[in-house]
């Protein structure tokens, strides 16, 4: 299957009626998935922001979260 691309939706600008409004680039990221990676790519420079991948999970349990390679989450 073809890779898709999304823009992430909290952070696609909004226009207020009769004015628009305009988000800075360092808040809009795309995500590109394939079938076998989720990748987040930051509009603004084309940072990689976060990476999965989506064959594994982070434990043996049930429902784990999908394994992440690279976050810009802080883990504290």
């Amino acid at each position: 299957a073809a890779p898709s691309v999304t823009a992430d939706a909290a952070a696609t600008p909004t226009a207020a009626e009769g004015a628009s409004a305009v988000a800075p680039l360092s808040n809009v990221s795309y995500e590109v998935v394939t079938d076998k990676l989720r990748v987040r790519i930051s509009a603004a420079g084309g940072d990689l922001r976060r990476a999965e991948l989506l064959d594994y999970q982070q434990t043996k349990a049930n429902g784990s979260p999908k394994l992440a390679l690279l976050t810009d989450e802080d883990p504290h």
